[in-house]
């Protein structure tokens, strides 16, 4: 409720275009039923306000995942580690290209 929960709404609001529609579907439509209406339809125990929780919580997880994409982390250029040692040209160990294979399976 945008009039009533105002701070609870700027969260809820980052949920998308939806969270603006139900606010004006809640002051256009639902705050002008009678009171018996509203009786009938009121919450029970506490699921108006685990709603308003969850959807807030909902809104600030994306406005955190926008800040992520928009600022990715400033990352350090990684020193350069030392090459591995090269072979010497003469050296074949671990070399098996001088292995012939044929197509014979051991006969």
């Amino acid at each position: 409720d945008r009039v009533d929960d105002r701070l609870w709404f700027y969260a809820q609001s980052m949920c998308g275009p939806l969270a603006f529609a139900l606010d004006w579907f809640n002051q256009a439509v639902v705050k002008n039923w009678s009171a018996e209406t509203l009786e009938t339809v009121r919450s029970i125990s506490r699921v108006r306000e685990m709603g308003i929780l969850f959807i807030a919580l909902a809104g600030l997880m994306n406005f955190v995942a926008i800040l992520d994409a928009l600022a990715p982390p400033i990352r350090q250029v990684p020193t350069p580690t030392p090459a591995a040692p090269h072979r010497r040209s003469g050296d074949r160990s671990g070399d098996r290209s001088g292995d012939v294979q044929t197509g014979e399976s051991g006969r």
